[in-house]
């Protein structure tokens, strides 16, 4: 890993330029970061699809009979608060890929998991517990099937929004816990923890953070839309299905998330990249250790 030869320029960037970066990125490397997302997102995917894919898998037909339209119309909601929620932990091996990609080193999906998998419990611990992804699974376990909307279904579009509220103003919690590899706990007050980090990366940084996160939830809202918008348009004009099938829900929609969960991943990667650089002139730490990497003397 050469320090200062970087695949992208480290220099500061505004928010429509590292949007259209973001695309750039995936267009270069779509396979390795269609397979890096897929390591993360089918399973939780298939929790999602057990979760909530009963609303409108085939016995959905007798609520329509029955009028209960409630979460026919309900399921794409409940199905983009999971993926909102759960995105992060998905994208932590596309994550770990471009934290590698950016200094062109090439890593095999073997390495890339395993250099995942060493951060696992701190992975876990801030997204599952700490961001509340296993509350909101819990939540939605508990709705009673084809019944009005719940009391916990309430909850969980709350739990998201104030989810989403927290990730908008600390959004970098994979870059930190996987790339710079810091401690959970440490002895030494000294020793710069997860949790200091995030406070000493964030906290100067909060309402440019914010607007960024809603900017990228716009695109990524339009992006999901043009998506579908496709398929559906696809399947009505060669098979002549303008109306969504059940099946074509519970598979074309999360298919439609998890590809754009895959541009924030890579959107949020580059504004970790441009904060450090504003705050803490990190094109100009790369270039001093690059430098003190060619000095060092070798041990004889």
């Amino acid at each position: 890993m050469q320090l200062d030869k970087t695949e992208l320029v480290i220099r500061e960037r505004g928010i429509l330029d590292l949007l259209d970066i973001s695309l750039r990125v995936i267009k270069r490397h779509w396979q390795p970061l269609c397979v890096t997302m897929l390591l993360g997102g089918v399973p939780l995917a298939l929790i999602n699809d057990w979760l909530i894919g009963w609303m409108i898998n085939v016995e959905y037909s007798e609520a329509v009979a029955n009028g209960n339209l409630m979460h026919v119309f309900l399921y794409p909601v409940h199905m983009a608060c999971l993926v909102v929620i759960e995105t992060p932990l998905a994208g932590a091996f596309a994550t770990m890929f471009l934290g590698r990609a950016i200094f062109m080193e090439e890593l095999g999906v073997r390495r890339i998991v395993k250099n995942v998998l060493v951060m696992w419990w701190p992975l876990l611990w801030y997204h599952v517990v700490g961001r509340g992804i296993v509350l909101v699974w819990l939540l939605y376990a508990a709705v009673p099937k084809y019944s009005n909307l719940s009391v916990f279904e309430i909850l969980a579009f709350g739990f998201t929004a104030c989810y989403c509220l927290l990730r908008a103003l600390r959004p970098f919690a994979n870059e930190i816990v996987l790339l710079e590899r810091n401690p959970m706990r440490a002895s030494d007050s000294t020793t710069m923890t997860i949790s200091k980090r995030m406070s000493a990366l964030h906290g100067m940084a909060g309402s440019d953070l914010f607007v960024r996160w809603m900017a990228s939830a716009f695109l990524a809202f339009l992006l999901m839309n043009s998506l579908f918008g496709a398929i559906i348009f696809l399947t009505g004009a060669f098979l002549n299905a303008w109306v969504p099938s059940p099946t074509m829900l519970r598979i074309f929609l999360p298919l439609s998330m998890w590809t754009v969960a895959m541009f924030v991943t890579t959107s949020r990667f580059l504004n970790y990249l441009d904060l450090r650089i504003r705050q803490e002139g990190w094109e100009v730490e790369l270039r001093l250790r690059a430098e003190a990497s060619r000095l060092e003397v070798p041990n004889l």
